[in-house]
């Protein structure tokens, strides 16, 4: 680069510097607060569903958000995450209209306020020098009730909003959330049923404790009629052949309220689990359940007739005794993160769910909802007839016959929109109080549904290994994949007010320049060659004048003397050069870099100085 266009380049930011300082001054001073967020994503624009929580908050909560800030300055990741939060915070206060108390504190290294934030539960990151940096926080209402985030996660950033609403929500509303469920599987009794639990052997499915341990859950009987009043979700987990009655109990339900969450299956290969040994009790659940009609309503459907497969993502199951034993199952699937969609607040945060003989799911023609996938296979899937998976005697024939139509399938996903009900009123035959639980007909509403073509990974043995149990009778387990955490997320997220539900994921401020990495490369490509034929040159010319050098002075030639001279010489020049390859590579992303400084220190700011302009200009025609 020319030294004529490094100072051109550093006086226009220079130049931009002075502006930005000024137009700065001028906006705050005429517009305090003012924001104009260009980021591609409104990373630094709170949602609407934030927004109204933040305005009906009747109670102050005090914020306590501990950020090792001078520590963390090294460190760019969690520095400049750190300074998302805390803005992101300080636009939580702004907004509270003083509900939000917030007090940013920096936890010096071995000093009382550090001592207290270990108190409170905050977790350091140690830098190796018996130091940490803390990133977190505590909120406390006025009745002293506390919520703690101990450490925000930079990988976790799109999710940011969403976690600090959920935090600040769950002070708000002091009731656990009521979660009804309506099954066929045996979540309570787990693996055996009723039958293992009058025999003393019961083991309820470890979802099924943990629901219990963060909800108000309760299930009902298969012949229910009537849905709790308090319910704040619906949750059908592979649901017995539904009445018309009890199917227009669901549908309205959820026309009202907007939230359910449906775990349907084209084929449950664990249906013997709930009575294996055929005795008395309850009969196993069907292979197949398909709300069908709900899901008509909804617009969606789920392929009854075929399970969804994948070659790549197949498990390996051992179903005999040594290596000969092992076989390819590709309707048993491990799908990993690639197959999660990053942007949803709970698949997002998925990394790799276990689904056996799941179906496929899709979108009707003409539906009036979104339909967003969570979950989908990879690119070498396609399908399998459930009755052959069922009926199969030969494994290896599924992987044998196994065509690929390079299509991804959809595993779960979230519908949203308006709909209509599947009935034009309540059926006949509804007794009193079942007419009653429905309440008035509604023929359309709102809803917020998830639903997951798969109900075989809710069964331990998918995703969790037991390591037995602690002296407290607690089970301690290893999970083998997320199904678990993805559950409990799900319930977590929809058991929230619209607003939570709603808000969606951000981008991330850590963005690479995509022109400026483009130039880099190419300019690397134009260089790089040159680059290594002066390198080659330089190491060649090296080697051979410290071969000379090696010899003694007095036994030199005055040949051997001058070649010595040219060599040092064809050296000199040859670094020089290097150098200026290595100048020009840097020269066009130089330039580039600074246009970038220039649009984004003063172009920005001039805009809000016109917005202020032509908004005074306004006011005084007005006046």
């Amino acid at each position: 680069m020319s030294k004529d266009l490094k100072l051109s380049g550093k006086t226009l930011v220079i130049v931009a510097s002075i502006l930005f300082l000024s137009i700065n001054f001028i906006v705050q001073t005429l517009m305090p607060g003012a924001k104009l967020d260009m980021t591609e994503n409104k990373l630094y624009t709170l949602s609407e569903g934030t927004e109204q929580i933040l305005a009906d908050m009747d109670d102050p909560i005090d914020v306590n958000f501990y950020f090792s800030e001078e520590l963390a300055t090294p460190y760019p990741t969690i520095f400049r995450y750190g300074k998302r939060v805390k803005e992101t915070l300080e636009s939580f206060a702004a907004l509270s209209d003083g509900m939000v108390r917030l007090r940013t504190i920096d936890p010096e290294p071995f000093s009382e306020v550090e001592d207290k934030a270990v108190a409170a539960g905050i977790q350091g990151i140690d830098t190796g020098d018996g130091q940490k940096i803390y990133l977190g926080l505590s909120m406390e209402d006025t009745t002293d009730r506390e919520t703690i985030i101990p450490f925000f996660p930079p990988d976790r950033e799109r999710f940011l909003e969403y976690d600090l609403v959920k935090a600040l929500y769950s002070l708000v509303n002091d009731t656990l959330p009521k979660v009804t469920v309506i099954s066929s599987l045996p979540l309570e009794f787990g693996p055996g049923g009723m039958f293992a639990m009058q025999q003393g052997q019961s083991q309820p499915y470890l979802m099924w404790e943990q629901l219990q341990q963060f909800f108000d859950v309760e299930k009902l009987t298969d012949d229910f009629d009537a849905i709790p009043a308090d319910t704040d979700l619906l949750m059908l987990v592979h649901p017995d052949e539904l009445s018309d009655q009890q199917t227009y109990l669901i549908d309205q339900f959820v026309l009202k309220s907007g939230k359910a969450i449906v775990f349907t299956d084209p084929l449950l290969e664990t249906a013997a689990d709930v009575n294996p040994q055929n005795q008395f009790g309850p009969k196993p659940p069907a292979d197949q359940s398909n709300l069908e009609a709900l899901f008509t309503a909804w617009g969606i459907k789920m392929d009854a007739d075929n399970v969804v497969a994948d070659l790549e993502l197949g498990q390996r199951v051992r179903i005999g005794d040594g290596f000969r034993g092992v076989k390819e199952f590709p309707h048993w699937m491990g799908l990993r993160n690639e197959q999660m969609n990053p942007d949803d607040v709970v698949s997002g945060v998925t990394n790799m769910l276990t689904v056996i003989s799941a179906g496929a799911l899709s979108p009707l023609d003409g539906a009036t909802t979104t339909f967003t996938p969570l979950v989908t296979t990879g690119d070498v899937s396609s399908l399998i007839s459930a009755n052959r998976v069922k009926n199969t005697q030969d494994p290896d024939s599924l992987v044998r016959d196994f065509v690929s139509n390079g299509e991804k399938y959809t595993v779960a996903a979230r519908v949203v929109g308006e709909v209509s009900s599947a009935f034009d009123g309540a059926p006949e035959g509804m007794s009193d109080d079942a007419l009653s639980s429905a309440g008035d007909h509604l023929d359309a509403g709102q809803i917020s549904v998830m639903v997951v073509a798969d109900a075989d990974m809710w069964v331990d043995r998918f995703w969790a290994m037991s390591q037995g149990q602690g002296p407290d009778g607690q089970r301690y387990i290893s999970p083998i994949s997320d199904n678990g955490s993805f559950v409990i997320n799900a319930v977590d997220h929809l058991t929230g007010t619209d607003g939570l539900i709603n808000l969606r994921s951000r981008g991330e401020t850590r963005r690479s320049f995509v022109r400026v990495d483009n130039i880099r490369k190419q300019a690397e490509m134009n260089y790089l060659a040159e680059e290594q034929a002066l390198q080659q040159q330089i190491q060649e010319t090296t080697a051979r004048l410290t071969a000379l050098e090696g010899n003694d002075p007095d036994q030199l030639s005055p040949e051997q003397e001058a070649e010595m001279e040219r060599f040092r010489s064809q050296l000199i020049d040859a670094r020089r050069a290097l150098r200026e390859v290595q100048r020009n590579l840097r020269r066009d992303i130089d330039a580039l870099e600074s246009r970038l400084a220039f649009f984004n220190i003063a172009f920005v700011p001039l805009i809000l100085l016109i917005v202020l302009f032509v908004r005074n200009r306004r006011r005084r025609n007005q006046l």
